[in-house]
């Protein structure tokens, strides 16, 4: 197998970021409903985005509907309520860009207004078809994620033929939609969306399988956020997620993802430093391996091989 990681240069907002020296990681900051009672409280978030730059994530993702799916769509305008008092702290204050996770083009273009760094769509843009427009006529990066159909149908797991190839080509129509609405590639990321709308064992099959994904030559995210194929039960104790996470973003580190997007900071950023360090180490002997072929069959000196090549 091939463990070399493929480095991408990830332009937007007028700067760039490499992509593929080492695994970038973004805290999302749940502001639903299911995670926050009432009005979320823009400066105890300020506060925790301010704690994960101290941690060191790459960027915060603020998010509006709940990680782990209801099955209910939320409005532009239940989202904008619950985000916008959030990111203007976030704008004024926080070290860390920061991105948010919708599939609504209203808030979208909202959230670019205040800065966003980007925008996660889970949808694969197929929730609403004015997204690639508003993506296209911004700056911002695009983190296209695979969840077709909406949120509707992302909390009733289904079997998918041949997931790996079947996620592969919705991205790649995705990429296409994309573009067509005017998004430079250079800006775009692609998340296979483990955990929106399929089973468990399919979830883990494109972890295993990411690799696949740099034929789009795009690079590669997932979100581990809560994602019911962590855990053998939803009642699993917090223990359990920490683990699943972490043992997650190990795989996906192996296997060559570019970003992780998750809810479990702490313990994913660890595995994936982790997985980094072991993923350096085969690079390097992977590098060395053809110079040591060369050095052993290169004929020595004296050797019967080298007498019968002199003249």
């Amino acid at each position: 197998m091939n463990y070399v990681r493929k480095r991408y240069p990830w332009t937007f907002r007028g700067s760039e970021t490499p992509l593929g020296a080492r695994t970038l990681v973004s805290a999302v900051l749940d502001v639903s409903s299911a995670a926050i009672a009432g009005k979320p409280d823009p400066d105890l978030l300020l506060a925790r985005a301010e704690e994960l730059a101290d941690l060191g994530a790459d960027f915060v993702d603020v998010c509006a509907f709940p990680v782990r799916p209801t099955g209910k769509r939320i409005s532009a305008d239940d989202e904008l309520q619950r985000i916008v008092p959030t990111i203007r702290k976030l704008r004024a204050a926080a070290a860390l860009p920061f991105f948010v996770t919708t599939y609504n083009s209203e808030t979208a273009a909202r959230c670019i207004e205040l800065e966003a760094a980007g925008i996660h769509d889970p949808s694969g843009i197929t929730v609403d078809a004015l997204m690639s427009r508003t993506l296209g006529n911004s700056d911002a990066a695009l983190i296209i994620g695979h969840g077709p159909s909406g949120a509707e149908s992302w909390i009733k797991p289904r079997h998918i033929p041949h997931v790996v190839e079947s996620v592969t080509a919705d991205l790649e129509s995705a990429i296409k939609r994309a573009l067509a609405g005017g998004v430079d590639r250079r800006r775009i990321v692609l998340s296979p969306g483990p955990g929106l709308g399929k089973r468990p064992e399919q979830s883990l099959e494109l972890l295993e399988g990411l690799a696949a994904f740099s034929g789009l030559g795009q690079a590669i995210a997932v979100s581990i956020a809560g994602d019911l194929f962590l855990t053998e039960t939803i009642r699993a104790p917090a223990s359990e997620w920490e683990a699943g996470s972490a043992a997650a973003a190990a795989l996906a580190v192996r296997n060559g993802v570019h970003l992780i997007r998750t809810t479990n900071f702490e313990s994913v950023k660890a595995a994936a430093r982790m997985a980094d360090r072991i993923l350096q180490l085969i690079e390097a002997a992977a590098d060395e391996q053809p110079a040591q072929s060369e050095k052993t069959s290169r004929p020595r000196s004296g050797s019967p091989a080298a007498a019968r090549r002199t003249p």
